[in-house]
């Protein structure tokens, strides 16, 4: 997977106590306000990165003093909605940022809202992370999820949980995407009323697009991802909504 590219990064390694879901919050970004380069799909140190988050993650060290990671508490809680259910909230001082979860031990999710952009096996536990942006007059990202024990091993687990939420492609019906595919795809499968819900999932507000009609509303929201080096996450919030379209 490419490194992502956020402007700050939380990381909340968490554990369960009598129902509550507790962890360790790290907070990590550049000092200038600069995007952070962070790798996530390796195993283990690489050159010019340091790792974050005890190692679930690693961030480009261009100069000595580049990167801050402020452990900012050992005991945060995460909001419970009941029934397993969890919910984070962080507010936005930039435009994006990723936040990592390290899962407790033995535990996996369900139904997490917005999908998660990556997931991996860290210390024999899965940790999962998203990436949210910031829209016009909206100012915090809010994560969901459901905590169930595995069934299985963690090895198990994850290939579940990728299957379940991950998976981008139908085998059978899958073509190359051209930017001209996906905008010709998206203007003449979708109504008007996808548009807006497909917005709502990617919490985008459907009357900030620039565009008087549907062909220049679907070109405004696929430059939005572009710039962002996140159309996979757009891909798979359509394919979420939309599972009969070839993606």
């Amino acid at each position: 997977m490419a490194p992502e590219y956020p402007p700050v990064v939380v990381i909340l390694d968490s554990r369960l106590e009598q129902d509550q879901l507790i962890g360790k919050l790290h907070y990590v970004e550049n000092p200038d306000g600069n995007l952070l380069r962070v790798r996530w799909s390796v195993s283990g140190p690489t050159a010019d990165f340091d790792a974050v988050g005890d190692g679930v993650a690693y961030v480009y060290r261009k100069t000595a003093n580049n990167i801050i990671e402020i452990a900012a508490s050992p005991d945060a809680l995460a909001t419970p909605l009941g029934n397993g259910r969890f919910q984070w909230t962080e507010g936005l001082q930039h435009e994006a940022l990723m936040f990592i979860l390290i899962l407790p031990p033995g535990q996996t999710v369900t139904q997490p809202h917005p999908r998660p952009m990556g997931t991996k096996l860290f210390h024999n536990r899965i940790a999962v992370y998203w990436i949210a942006n910031r829209v016009e007059g909206n100012f915090r990202a809010g994560f969901e999820w459901t905590l169930q024990p595995m069934e299985a091993g963690p090895e198990a687990a994850l290939v579940a949980l990728n299957r379940d939420y991950l998976t981008l492609y139908q085998q059978e019906t899958a073509v190359p995407h051209t930017r001209a595919h996906l905008r010709q795809l998206l203007t003449e499968r979708l109504d008007e009323t996808d548009i807006r819900t497909l917005c709502f999932d990617v919490n985008l507000d459907f009357e900030n697009l620039s565009g008087q009609n549907k062909s220049e509303k679907v070109i405004a929201l696929l430059r939005h991802f572009e710039q962002r080096q996140q159309l996979d996450f757009l891909l798979r919030a359509v394919k979420s909504m939309r599972p009969d379209l070839p993606f």
